[in-house]
């Protein structure tokens, strides 16, 4: 246990807790981030939880670091944990205080980042339905890289079933209901989850273990619709290379936050549909498969899929691709050929084009030359990297 955290007034208090192990300039750039941003009060604790890594340089940075805004808690580990129970370890730290604000060191916050947090600590942290609060969002669907605009009925939050890592809040009830189920369901495959499979193959995220309790927990991450706080992309324990993939723009002012009870708030899905959709189909989640991004594989064999793509069987309605967000050709019933109810149990011909003018919607705004730039690009870094890669084995 760090020395004196667990002090009866922590209790009351929303901590912010950085992760780090071997990037000093990193750790700089999210404390300076930290120390320009506002605060409530000058009771905020910070936590500074730094693996081991040998690195003297950022242990005594940390140690001198000052933290104008309260007490300031350090933890450096004798013995490498690795980024999994690093993470988990610190979101275990959410026993001692109102919730925890886990920042790894590769984050950027927003001036306003902690009173965003605060609100929905308050108003969600208890909440059944809620397992966890982002503060990041992206507008785009990473897992197939295809732009992500969630429906916004006036809330300034959503309600989203993907694990959030690049600024995530945990309450202690909202962590404790996630380690009690954990230690029976860790060394499953999660074959039969119904979430993305490309998650089932990761091998040293957290986030693999907290997707599938979610899911399985019917419990949703509340996101806001503007990030406040965003990824500088450095290299680290799951990038090999700087990049700007995951930078997304911030809320930059102070509003007064509408967060609604969380039952009418928008929900979508692990494969980010809308689950409204369902009701207005007339149809059960037990007998539709929401597709419209096209990487639901639907292993419970649900009867109906509605998506863009093309299918062997028999279509029961269409709609256009013109609204913005997907899901809105469906609820306000836009006529056309863009997305297709299917009914698998009867066998038809395959609809010609159906990605084409998917891929027509999705990409109509972007610049074709410096896609195709970026495309040469990327392939170009890659076989480098590949290259690097085999050389080196080859070498040791």
């Amino acid at each position: 246990m760090i020395q004196g955290i667990d002090k009866a007034e922590n209790s009351d208090r929303l901590a912010i807790v950085v992760v780090g192990y071997n990037r000093l300039g990193s750790m700089r750039r999210v404390l300076s981030s930290l120390t320009m941003a506002h605060y409530p009060s000058d009771q905020i604790p910070l936590i500074l939880s730094i693996d081991c890594s040998g690195d003297e340089a950022l242990y005594n940075y940390v140690r001198e670091f000052h933290w104008p805004y309260g007490e300031k808690y350090v933890n450096i580990e004798e013995e490498r944990l690795g980024l999994k129970k690093h993470i988990f370890q610190c979101c275990g730290l959410s026993k001692y205080f109102k919730g925890v604000i886990i920042l790894e060191d590769d984050s950027f916050a927003a001036p306003y980042f902690y009173y965003y947090a605060n609100d929905a600590v308050n108003k969600y942290g208890e909440d059944p339905l809620v397992c966890g609060i982002s503060l990041y969002v992206s507008h785009n669907n990473e897992y197939v890289n295809i732009p992500f605009f969630p429906y916004n009925n006036g809330s300034d939050v959503f309600l989203l079933q993907d694990v959030q890592t690049r600024g995530e809040c945990f309450t202690y009830s909202q962590w404790k209901r996630f380690e009690e189920w954990l230690p029976e369901n860790e060394s499953r495959d999660y074959a039969e989850v119904y979430m993305p499979e490309r998650i089932k193959t990761w091998k040293r995220a957290w986030s693999k273990y907290f997707y599938a309790y979610m899911v399985e927990s019917g419990t949703y991450f509340v996101y806001p619709y503007a990030s406040f706080v965003t990824n500088m992309g450095a290299i680290g324990e799951h990038g090999t290379s700087v990049t700007n993939v995951a930078q997304v723009a911030l809320e930059w002012g102070l509003k007064k936050y509408v967060m609604p009870k969380s039952d009418t708030l928008t929900r979508y899905d692990a494969f980010y549909c809308n689950e409204s959709l369902y009701e207005h189909l007339g149809l059960t989640p037990k007998e539709l498969c929401i597709d419209y991004f096209g990487f639901n594989p639907n292993i419970q064999h649900r009867r109906y899929i509605l998506t863009y793509r093309s299918l062997p069987y028999k279509v029961v309605k269409s709609f256009g691709l013109h609204l913005y967000p997907q899901e809105m050709n469906v609820l306000l019933d836009v006529e056309g050929q863009g997305l297709y109810l299917y009914d698998s149990s009867e066998a038809a011909k395959r609809i010609r084009k159906a990605e084409n003018n998917y891929a027509s919607y999705i990409y109509c705004r972007h610049h074709i030359k410096l896609m195709l730039l970026y495309l040469r690009c990327h392939y170009v870094e890659s076989i480098k990297n590949r290259w690097n890669k085999l050389m080196g084995k080859k070498l040791w």
